[in-house]
C-alpha cells in the first residue's frame, strides 16, 4: 500500500512540475547547441585569422605581389645614436671622423654610403638627401633640395672643457652648445642671420630644442631666403643636432618627409672607446655628391613598414582604385605697366604637375585637391621662367619680364645683367634669384588671353608622362593613360601652396572632381570621421613626385607609395574639419586617400609642411574630411555609383585569398585580369594564390556557409529559442484545454453504448440558435424521450456529459420553450421514453456542458466566431 502510495506521489510531484522540467531541458539543450556552435565557429575563426594574419613568407609573397618593399634602412652609431631613412628614395653618407682633424676646423675622415651603411660604427655625422634626379633636358640651371644632417662631437670632454669658462658661466651644456654652433653659422654674401624664439619640442622619449635660422637675401635687388632648422639635444653629456639646410623652395615636399626621419631618431649606448681624448671642436663636413640610381620597377616605395592586418583589406582592395593625377595648364598671358604703352606676351604659358587621386564611382568620378588641377593666374606668371621647356624659350621669357620689372623700376638693367651672368657661372643664389623674378609680377598686370587645361589619369602601373616642346607640355595618352575632364572644385586658386600656410586663415576647402570620360573602373568606398580618434591608425596611397622623377621619371613602371600613421587629432577650419596626422605627405601626394583599418576612404590628403593651430605638427601631414567632397558632389548633383563589377569582383578574389580559398580567388584573380588589363596587381596575385593551393593555409576543401560564423552564432541561439518557446506553448496551451473538456463524473465513459457523440464545437453549432435562452433558465428540465445512436459513431466522441450507471437522460425542451429552439443534431424519430427510475441527477443545458459558463448559446457561439476556435 505505501509503494502504491509513494508511486502515486511520485506520479503527482512529476505532473505538477511539468513546466519546470520542460523548461529545464529546453535550457540544457539550448546550452549544447551553443556549445557545439561555439566549437565550430572557434575553430572556422581561427582558420580565418591565421590567414587574415598571415605568417612571415605570406606576408612577403603579398608584399612582393602588391608591389610593397619597404625600404627603411637604420643607421646606427657607436658615438650614441641610431636614424632610419628610405634607401629607396634618399641618398646617406656617414663619416667616421679622424681624432687627428685639428681646432682650425679642418676636419676630415673616412665616408662611407648608401649599403655601407648597415654596419654599426663611430659616425660622427650622417648626411641624407633626395636621390638626384636628370635635369629636364634643355633646362640649364640646377635647382638644390634641402639635406637632412645629424652631427655629434667626438671628443669625450667637450662640454665639460667649456662649462668653466668665463663666457659661458651660468649657461647649461645645452645652452652652450646651441651659443656655439650658432656662432659658426657664415651667411653668404653678407645676409642678415635671423634666429627664431627657441622651443621645446618632444622627440620620442627626449626633449629637443627647435630653433630655425632664416638667412635673408637680396642678391642684384632679388630677395630670397634660405631657411636653416636645428634640433638640439644633450644626451649622457654628449651634444646632439638634427638640422634640415638649406630650404629655399620645399617644392618636393623633403622637409615633411625629413621630419618623419628625425622621428626615427633615438639615443644609443656610447662606446666611450671610441671618444677621443683631444680637445677640439667639430664642424660639419661639406656635402658628398653620390651618383643616382635608378629605382626598382614596380616597388610601393613603402617609406616605413605597414601594419600587416591592413596588407589586404586596406591597401590591395584599394590600390587600384587609386589614381596619378597629371594636370597641365597653359595661358597666353600679356603684362603691362600702368600708364606704358608696352605690352610683353608670354604666350604658351604652361605649367605641368602631378598629384594623386582616387576612383569613387564605377563610371570613372575621381577625388583629389582642388591645389591640384587649379592654377592661378598669379602662380601661373611667376612660374614662367623656371618651366620654361627649353633654354631658347627661358631666355625669351626673361627678357621680356626684364622689361616689364624695369619699366616698373622694381630692377635696374645693370641688376639684370649681373643676375643672368652670374646664374650661367652657376652661382646657386643667383640661379635662385633668376627664378624668383616672375614672382615681382603684379597680378593686376595679367591679362589672360587664351587658357586651356588638360587632365590625365594614371590607371596602372605604366607611368604619367608629358613631353615637353617648343609649343610647351604635350600630354602623352595610351591605354591605360586617360583624359578627364575638370568638373568643380571647392577651392581658392590664389592661394600659394608652395609657402607655409596657415589653415585657420582659408576661407574654402580644398577639393575637387574630375570625370574620366568613359569606361567601368573600381572604386573606392568612402567613409566618415566619425568614428577617428587620437591614436586611430590611417592608412595613405598616392604618388609622391620625387619617388620616381615624377613627370620626368626614367622607370618602366612606377605604382603608388604606401604610409601609415596615427591620427593626431582633428581640428575645424571655419565649417572645414582637417585630420592632423604624423602620416607625412609629399608632393605628389595631395588629393590622394587616406583609409581608416576598415578600408574606407576618410580623408584626402592635402598639406605636408604647414603650420599647424597649436604649433605641433611635427612631422605631420594634414587630410581633408571626405565630407567636403561629399558635399561639393551634392552640390553639383551628382549620384556616385557605389558598385562596381569590375570593384566587386576584385574584392571578391581578395576576400577569398585573405580566407585561404586559393581555387576560388586563383579563379577570380584570372578573370579580373582577364576584364581589366589595368588592374596591374591581378596577374601577381593569381600567381601568388595558385602558389598556395594545397598549401597548409589552403580551406578550399572545407564547405562555405552563406553566412559567416559570426552570424550563425547571433542567429542560431535566437532560432533554438523561438522553436522551443514555440513547442512549449502548444505544450501548454494543449494541456490547458484537455484540462478544460475532461469528464468530471466519476463515472464518464468514451464509449458509452446509446448516447449521442458530439464531434466538435463547430459540428454542434452548425445550426445558428434563432433565439436566446432566458437568462433565469435554470430548473431542472423533466424526463424526455432519449434516442439511440448507432455505435459506429461513437468512436467521434468527444464531450460526454455526466449520467448514471447506464444510461444518459438528455434534457427536453420544457413545455414553455419557444418553438423555435431545438437542440442541434438530435434526430426526434429515434428517441424512446426513459425509466424514470433510474434518473437521479438533473442535466445541465447543453450551452453549459460545452461552454463551462451560464452564457447563452449565441453567445458561445459569437465567441467561437471572434476567436477562431473553442
Amino acid at each position: 500500500m505505501a509503494k502504491k502510495t509513494f508511486k502515486k506521489k511520485v506520479k503527482r510531484n512529476i505532473k505538477k512540475n511539468e513546466k519546470f522540467i520542460i523548461v529545464a531541458i529546453t535550457i540544457f539543450v539550448l546550452t549544447g547547441l551553443l556549445g557545439v556552435t561555439y566549437y565550430m565557429y572557434s575553430s572556422q575563426e581561427k582558420k580565418s585569422t591565421s590567414i587574415d594574419n598571415i605568417s612571415g613568407d605570406k606576408v612577403q609573397l603579398v608584399k612582393d605581389s602588391l608591389g610593397i618593399k619597404n625600404t627603411t634602412q637604420p643607421i646606427n652609431s657607436t658615438l650614441g645614436f641610431s636614424i632610419s631613412y628610405d634607401t629607396s628614395l634618399f641618398d646617406a653618407s656617414g663619416q667616421v671622423t679622424d681624432p687627428a682633424s685639428n681646432s682650425e676646423g679642418y676636419v676630415f675622415g673616412t665616408t662611407y654610403q648608401n649599403d655601407e651603411l648597415k654596419e654599426s660604427r663611430e659616425y660622427s655625422l650622417v648626411k641624407i638627401k633626395p636621390k638626384e634626379v636628370d635635369n629636364k633636358d634643355g633646362q640649364q640651371f640646377k635647382v638644390y633640395s634641402p639635406e637632412l644632417t645629424v652631427l655629434t662631437n667626438i671628443r669625450k670632454s667637450y662640454l665639460d672643457n667649456r662649462v668653466n669658462l668665463p663666457e659661458n658661466k651660468g649657461k647649461t651644456k645645452l645652452q652652450i652648445f646651441i651659443d656655439e654652433t650658432t656662432s659658426k653659422l657664415q651667411p653668404k654674401n653678407n645676409a642678415k642671420l635671423v634666429a627664431s624664439e627657441p622651443e621645446e619640442i618632444q622627440i620620442g622619449n627626449t626633449k629637443f630644442t627647435k630653433i630655425i635660422y632664416t638667412q635673408k637675401n637680396n642678391t642684384f635687388g632679388v630677395d630670397h631666403d634660405y631657411i636653416n632648422i636645428y634640433y638640439f639635444a644633450v644626451n649622457n653629456d654628449r651634444p646632439y643636432y638634427l638640422n634640415i639646410s638649406d630650404i629655399q623652395n620645399d617644392s618636393g615636399g623633403v622637409v615633411s618627409i625629413y621630419e618623419s626621419f628625425i622621428k626615427s631618431f633615438k639615443f644609443l649606448d656610447v662606446d666611450q672607446s671610441k671618444l677621443s681624448m683631444k680637445h677640439t671642436p667639430s664642424n660639419v663636413l661639406g656635402a658628398n655628391t653620390v651618383s643616382a640610381e635608378e629605382l626598382p620597377e614596380g616597388t610601393a616605395n613603402t617609406i616605413a613598414d605597414i601594419d600587416e592586418k591592413t596588407i589586404l583589406n586596406v591597401v590591395a582592395k584599394n590600390q587600384i582604385a587609386v589614381v596619378r593625377v597629371g594636370t597641365v595648364s597653359c595661358k597666353d598671358l600679356e603684362l603691362k605697366a600702368p600708364g606704358q604703352s608696352s605690352r610683353y606676351n608670354l604666350d604658351n604659358v604652361c605649367i605641368a604637375g602631378i598629384g594623386s587621386g582616387s576612383i569613387v564611382s564605377g563610371d570613372g568620378y575621381i577625388a583629389t585637391n582642388g591645389h591640384v588641377v587649379q592654377v592661378g593666374t598669379k602662380s601661373i606668371a611667376s612660374m614662367a621662367l623656371p618651366m620654361s621647356p627649353t633654354t631658347e624659350v627661358l631666355l625669351d621669357r626673361y627678357e621680356k619680364i626684364g622689361k616689364y620689372l624695369i619699366e616698373k623700376r622694381k630692377f635696374s638693367a645693370d641688376q639684370l645683367s649681373q643676375l643672368m651672368s652670374s646664374a650661367r657661372a652657376g652661382d646657386e643664389d643667383a640661379t635662385n634669384a633668376l627664378y624668383g623674378l616672375g614672382g615681382y609680377i603684379d597680378e593686376n598686370d595679367i591679362d589672360v588671353k587664351a587658357e586651356n587645361n588638360k587632365y590625365l589619369i594614371q590607371l596602372s602601373n605604366q607611368p604619367l608622362k608629358i613631353n615637353m616642346t617648343n609649343k610647351g607640355f604635350e600630354p602623352e595618352y595610351t591605354d591605360s593613360v586617360v583624359e578627364a575632364e575638370f568638373i568643380d572644385a571647392n577651392f581658392n586658386p590664389n592661394i600659394d601652396m608652395n609657402s607655409q600656410i596657415d589653415i585657420s586663415q582659408l576661407d574654402t576647402s580644398d577639393v575637387a572632381i574630375l570625370k574620366i570620360k568613359s569606361g567601368t573602373y573600381p572604386t573606392v568606398a568612402l567613409g566618415s570621421i566619425t568614428d577617428l580618434k587620437k591614436g586611430s591608425q590611417l592608412t595613405a596611397i598616392g604618388f609622391p613626385g620625387f619617388v620616381d622623377g615624377g613627370l620626368e621619371t626614367k622607370n618602366k613602371t612606377t605604382v603608388p607609395s604606401v604610409t601609415q600613421g596615427k591620427v593626431q587629432g582633428i581640428f575645424s577650419q571655419n565649417r572645414y574639419k582637417l585630420i592632423d596626422t604624423d602620416v607625412p605627405i609629399a608632393q605628389g601626394n595631395s588629393g590622394g586617400p587616406a583609409f581608416d583599418d576598415f578600408g574606407f576612404q576618410v580623408g584626402l590628403n592635402t598639406y605636408g609642411y604647414i603650420t599647424c593651430p597649436d604649433k605641433n605638427c611635427f612631422g605631420n601631414g594634414t587630410a581633408r574630411d571626405v565630407e567636403d567632397f561629399r558635399t561639393l558632389l551634392k552640390t553639383n548633383s551628382i549620384q556616385i555609383q557605389t558598385k562596381s563589377s569590375i570593384g566587386d569582383d576584385w574584392n571578391e578574389a581578395v576576400s577569398a585569398f585573405s580566407k585561404g580559398k586559393y581555387k576560388v580567388s586563383t579563379t577570380k584573380f584570372e578573370s579580373v585580369a582577364k576584364n581589366y588589363h589595368n588592374n596591374y596587381l591581378a596577374e601577381a596575385m593569381t600567381k601568388a594564390s595558385a602558389s598556395l593551393i594545397g598549401s597548409p593555409s589552403d580551406t578550399s576543401s572545407e564547405i562555405n556557409l552563406p553566412v559567416s560564423g559570426k552570424t550563425i552564432v547571433l542567429v542560431l541561439p535566437i532560432v533554438v529559442i523561438g522553436a522551443c518557446a514555440t513547442v512549449v506553448y502548444f505544450v501548454l496551451r494543449k494541456r490547458r484545454q484537455n484540462n478544460k473538456i475532461a469528464p468530471t463524473g466519476p463515472y464518464a465513459q468514451t464509449n458509452l453504448s446509446g448516447v449521442q457523440s458530439i464531434s466538435s464545437p463547430s459540428q454542434q453549432f452548425s445550426q445558428p440558435v434563432q433565439t436566446q435562452m432566458p437568462q433565469s433558465y435554470a430548473q431542472p428540465a423533466q424526463p424526455a424521450q432519449i434516442y439511440q445512436q448507432p455505435q459506429s459513431q461513437m468512436n467521434n466522441y468527444q464531450q460526454p456529459v455526466q449520467v448514471n450507471n447506464n444510461v444518459m437522460p438528455t434534457q427536453a425542451l420544457p413545455n414553455n420553450q419557444p418553438a423555435s429552439y431545438q437542440p442541434p443534431n438530435i434526430p426526434q424519430s429515434q428517441v424512446v421514453q426513459p425509466n424514470p427510475n433510474t434518473y437521479q441527477q438533473p442535466i445541465q443545458p447543453i450551452y453549459q456542458q460545452v461552454g463551462q459558463s451560464n452564457q447563452p448559446t449565441n453567445q458561445v457561439q459569437d465567441q467561437t466566431n471572434q476567436n477562431g476556435q473553442f
